[in-house]
């Protein structure tokens, strides 16, 4: 946003030193091995599965907060026609443990990551032990889609836990979280119920608002 901040980056990218930098940070902060873990996969669909509502009536129970996320409400909620926008469906040890939606090219302002290709991990689903294996499925997709920075915004602790081993970095968020005074008693203070609750970017952004000037909020052209 500065002229000084615009001549570093660029000294950086043009002499290799920003790519030196990044990858040293994200050895030293990943573990050593950044691949999916062994024997869990995923591959892409083109509609969500029966048993996806099968997982949200199991994860109801253990996230204390969370919105719908059944078949019916992901099919309006992620549309097929979609451009850049990919679903997957996670497999461990030969059984079905959760989904994701990626987004491989979000809107980008210039003035905030130039001319990279920035891709978004926009929602997921898992019980808490298998999210892990989701986010990293989904940012393996990215990274195959050639995405040059990955975003991905989570409440759950868990989540939170994964992306660090897969080498995310962390920041403040300008996406800020308003409850009704109802369901604030509800819920209780969000200093304690945050961390166990699943909220992501599209709980409150629609697919439409990710996604480049030229498409509209069903990914056609404007």
């Amino acid at each position: 946003r500065t002229k000084a901040r615009s001549s570093l980056a660029t000294a950086l990218a043009k002499s290799g030193l920003g790519t030196v930098g990044v990858t040293v940070a994200n050895f030293l902060r990943s573990r050593p091995s950044r691949t999916l873990q062994s024997k869990t996969s995923y591959r892409l669909v083109s509609q969500f599965p029966e048993w996806t509502d099968t997982l949200y009536e199991q994860c109801m129970g253990e996230y204390d907060l969370i919105a719908r996320r059944d078949r019916t409400a992901l099919e309006l909620r992620y549309p097929a026609d979609v451009p850049d926008l990919q679903r997957g469906i996670v497999r461990s040890h030969a059984r079905e443990i959760g989904w994701f939606t990626v987004v491989e090219r979000i809107h980008n302002k210039p003035q905030h990551f130039g001319d990279l290709k920035v891709g978004l991990v926009a929602d997921f689903l898992a019980p808490p032990e298998h999210v892990d294996k989701v986010v990293s499925a989904a940012t393996d997709q990215l990274r195959q889609a050639g995405c040059d920075l990955i975003i991905c915004n989570a409440s759950h602790h868990h989540a939170a836990t994964a992306l660090r081993q897969l080498g995310y970095f962390q920041g403040p968020s300008n996406f800020p979280l308003l409850v009704s005074p109802k369901l604030g008693k509800m819920i209780g203070p969000l200093a304690e119920t945050l961390g166990s609750s699943h909220l992501v970017r599209a709980d409150g952004d629609s697919i439409g608002a990710m996604l480049p000037a030229q498409q509209n909020s069903l990914g056609r052209a404007a």
